[in-house]
């Protein structure tokens, strides 16, 4: 794991443990992408937060070509995205990575 999506992971998961604490009712997986999409000869990585009873899916995806950025898309557990956004880094803190939770998956008309 790169030292980049090491440190990413952590901030993803200190923000998933807090919006489950939160919010008690809806679960959520964690996955980290590390070799999966450079098999596939896209140069990146992936954490992915699954809230399945939701059919719901966040995608944080780290982009060799973007040292600096996240993309975040939104989307379901098919593969179909909903919608993107481009964060930096240093943008997604904890706290920031709870409320992207709190908007996707506790609002309903996403």
């Amino acid at each position: 794991m790169t030292p980049k999506l090491n440190a990413f992971a952590e901030v993803i998961a200190k923000a998933n443990d807090q919006f489950m604490d939160k919010h008690k009712l809806v679960d959520t997986l964690m996955g980290i992408i590390d070799k999966a999409l450079r098999n596939q000869g896209m140069p990146a990585d992936a954490i992915t937060i699954d809230a399945v009873e939701l059919d719901k899916k966040i995608v944080f995806l780290l982009p060799d070509s973007l040292p600096d950025g996240v993309e975040v898309a939104l989307g379901n557990r098919e593969g179909d995205i909903f919608k993107k956004f481009h964060f930096t880094l240093e943008e997604l803190d904890i706290d920031t990575v709870v409320t992207v939770f709190e908007n996707y998956f506790l609002v309903s008309e996403n």
